[in-house]
């Protein structure tokens, strides 16, 4: 099967999605799958791999902002792990392409909106390129915490979903948040994969 994963979080980064979308990948390719990652790289690498996009060092974060280049070969099935622009991208490309997608929805963006500013930023860009109608006011709401800000990601997280063909959520914690509850496709829960640990 040809898959096309799209990450905004670089592989570099020692977190909980890079993680799992490296495990991922790692495991479908030993499965026999043709798999490429398009996920954040540096911005004056001369050999990229492929799928590697060119981005920029976020300040004082330990992320990079990858353009949103979208799959550019034919696949079988997009699996997003990210709402960032490089995830917003390969949903709207999968849409245009008829191409079934899998959402992996890793963060609970209700639960984190509150401490970690770039997901509200994150959340009008993804909200604004996907098509919401969002005006000053929305966005305004959602640069500040309260009911606006969890109304408007509930909306995102339909907005979403729309564009999704299944919903993996790592928990059932996550299954249930603000943004997946009641939604379609239903999501199905499923531990994201970890390297095997090695005994020293």
């Amino acid at each position: 099967m040809r898959i096309a994963h799209v990450s905004d979080s670089h592989l570099d980064n020692p977190e909980g999605v890079a993680t799992s979308v490296g495990t991922t990948v790692a495991l479908l390719r030993a499965a026999g799958h043709r798999v490429v990652l398009h996920c954040p790289g540096p911005l004056s690498r001369r050999r990229r791999r492929p799928g590697e996009t060119p981005s920029l060092s976020v300040p004082t974060r330990p992320y990079r902002l990858a353009l949103p280049r979208p799959p550019d070969a034919p696949v079988d099935v997009v699996h997003v792990h990210t709402t960032g622009p490089l995830g917003v991208a390969g949903l709207r490309w999968a849409a245009a392409q008829g191409v079934p997608t899998v959402l992996t929805w890793h963060t609970d963006l209700v639960a984190y909106a509150a401490h970690y500013p770039e997901i509200p930023i994150g959340a009008a860009y993804a909200g604004l390129r996907l098509g919401l109608r969002w005006r000053v006011r929305d966005l305004w709401a959602l640069a500040h915490p309260g009911p606006g800000r969890q109304t408007r990601l509930a909306a995102l997280g339909r907005c979403l979903l729309a564009h999704t063909s299944v919903l993996i959520a790592p928990s059932a914690k996550t299954a249930t948040s603000g943004c997946t509850a009641g939604t379609t496709p239903s999501p199905c829960c499923a531990g994201c994969p970890s390297p095997p640990r090695t005994t020293r």
